[in-house]
């Protein structure tokens, strides 16, 4: 088998959109700070919009009581600090960025059995698209990830037995007044799932609760 290559030099020359988009991430990167909870006002909350499509349950895991599944997360949220004028760019209103250039919500799976996130989301990009309207970028983050989470089972019926197995994510470090999360729709995707061959996945729906914590009133 036989490859053959036929290759066009075009010097180092950058083109003007490349110049333009150059600038503007020069121009919006220099003062921003990603530590900051990106909202001019600081008593607004931010909306983090969350949804889910699983593609796969790897292990149900009985003698310990862990689900271990793979799936795919989008979280999306406007950015107040990266805005930008496309007019002033070229034209451009989308741009991708490395994840850790930029404010992330520290969204977390509470009942998770591995804390640890940094394996899924260290090669990604954010896509950033400007909203004249709002004056705010929309930030839409997409990863995937292996999760272990902890599922109460009840083995009475076994070998027919039914269970359902709850996640539950929030903010580790934000109360509701600083992150809000919103469900992007009524149920975890599932268009791509693959069947196990131990299980059917009858159900899967996504809700969203406020629950107040003694210890911190705004939780």
């Amino acid at each position: 088998m036989i490859f053959t290559f036929l290759l066009l030099s075009i010097g180092c020359g950058l083109g003007i959109e490349a110049s333009n988009q150059m600038k503007l991430i020069q121009d919006i990167l220099e003062s921003y700070d990603r530590k900051t909870k990106p909202t001019w006002d600081n008593n607004k909350a931010i909306n983090v919009t969350f949804s889910m499509d699983l593609y796969q349950i790897l292990e149900l895991n009985e003698p310990q009581q862990f689900l271990l599944l793979n799936s795919w997360i989008i979280e999306r949220w406007h950015d107040e600090f990266l805005f930008w004028h496309p007019e002033e760019y070229g034209n451009i209103t989308e741009l991708r960025l490395p994840y850790d250039c930029i404010w992330l919500p520290d969204t977390t799976l509470y009942n998770s059995l591995v804390m640890k996130d940094d394996d899924s989301r260290r090669l990604l990009n954010a896509k950033l698209t400007t909203n004249i309207t709002r004056k705010a970028v929309l930030v839409e983050l997409l990863y995937p990830t292996i999760y272990k989470f902890s599922c109460l089972l009840n083995l009475r019926y076994f070998p027919y037995d039914l269970q359902e197995c709850t996640m539950t994510f929030s903010s580790w470090t934000y109360d509701s007044k600083g992150i809000d999360y919103l469900p992007y729709s009524d149920n975890i995707g599932t268009s791509n799932y693959l069947e196990n061959e131990g299980w059917y996945l009858l159900k899967t729906t996504i809700q969203r609760k406020e629950v107040k914590y003694s210890c911190c009133p705004n939780s």
